[in-house]
């Protein structure tokens, strides 16, 4: 009987000492993710001569506490500071005005303080590939000014691309940016290239004359 007693109150600590171990388990926190490793991006609406057009922009978070953005006229980067606690991104854009992102399993489940003008805001894990190496992209591109459509096509590299505008072809240097931004600037035209998810966002305009002239936009998928 006594055995009996020693083995039913043994299943009974086992029995407890499991459970509270289940239960620790279960409040452990969830790590957080390495912001550094992802990357912030969208589309924005310009207006320039009362026409709009799009445009693709990029948050970086660097260490120190530093974000970079670019976007309009960035052609380096806009630094700013920024805070990712309790699973929000705190980026201090300009004075007193703040974009606030939560964050939910690796995706922005709400955006707040960006400008109306802001169409998009998504979070992605920077790649460990360039994303423009190989890719060759063509197609029709609109002017935002009068309407009027041209053909492009950009082949690109691991550091060059071939820009063609109708059957003149010629071929620059670019820097990636995070594996899947670009911009680049020759001869008076800026370029911005975003490759995400197959597609290339392309935006180029005329900045040697003031006001910005020019402007053409198109979302191109791979030829190959």
């Amino acid at each position: 009987m006594k055995n009996l007693t020693y083995l039913t109150t043994a299943i009974l600590l086992l029995t407890f000492s499991a459970c509270k171990k289940e239960k620790i388990k279960k409040e452990e926190p969830k790590a957080t993710i390495d912001i550094k490793q992802y990357f912030i991006s969208g589309t924005y609406l310009r207006t320039i001569g009362n026409k709009n057009f799009e445009h693709p922009y990029l948050v970086t978070f660097e260490e120190n506490g530093q974000a970079k953005i670019y976007d309009w006229g960035a052609v380096s980067n806009i630094a700013v500071n920024y805070t990712f606690e309790n699973n929000k991104i705190t980026v201090n854009y300009g004075g007193a005005s703040n974009w606030v992102f939560t964050i939910a399993d690796e995706n922005i489940s709400k955006a707040e303080g960006l400008q109306q003008y802001y169409l998009s805001s998504n979070l992605y894990k920077i790649p460990g590939t360039n994303q423009f190496t190989g890719n060759w992209y063509s197609g029709i591109m609109m002017s935002r000014e009068n309407g009027s459509s041209m053909f492009f096509s950009y082949k690109f590299t691991d550091s060059q691309y071939q820009e063609t505008v109708h059957i003149s072809a010629t071929t620059y240097t670019y820097t990636a940016i995070k594996n899947v931004m670009a911009i680049a600037t020759e001869n008076g035209i800026a370029r911005y290239f975003l490759a995400l998810n197959g597609k290339l966002m392309v935006s180029r305009y005329n900045f040697g004359v003031n006001p910005p002239a020019n402007f053409f936009f198109a979302a191109f998928t791979k030829d190959q």
